[in-house]
């Protein structure tokens, strides 16, 4: 699992993560479930609308 540090910064910049956890990403991504993952899949939308 990823360090809390960067995964604070993106989390407190409005960054979503589109997996919750690591296990998910594996089965999405087909990845052997034994290997340490290193990075996250994550959503960022840049145009903010206006209501």
């Amino acid at each position: 699992m990823q360090e809390v540090g960067p995964l604070k910064y993106y989390s407190d910049n409005a960054f979503i993560s589109l997996l919750d956890s690591d296990k998910q990403k594996k089965e999405y991504t087909g990845i052997n479930p034994d290997v340490k993952l290193e990075t996250r899949l994550m959503f960022y939308d840049l145009i903010l609308l206006k209501v």
